[in-house]
């Protein structure tokens, strides 16, 4: 399962992660993404992802390494 990190500062609350992967992200009352837990599969979190605008979403493989972007 990715390792998922959600830059807040970087986040402008598009929603295109959560229109993309509804079931691995959403948009808190901040207007910032979540995750939605349980966590979701590897591929929602990846389309999810590649759908910010901003990449404000980065993910890494258990051993560390960066899968996006």
């Amino acid at each position: 399962m990715y390792r998922v990190v959600i830059d807040e500062k970087l986040c402008i609350g598009s929603s295109n992660c959560m229109e993309e992967a509804p079931d691995a992200y959403e948009v808190d009352d901040r207007g910032i993404a979540v995750l939605v837990r349980p966590p979701a599969s590897d591929e929602a979190l990846l389309n999810g992802a590649r759908a910010c605008p901003v990449d404000a979403i980065v993910l890494f493989e258990p051993d560390g390494r960066r899968v996006h972007p």
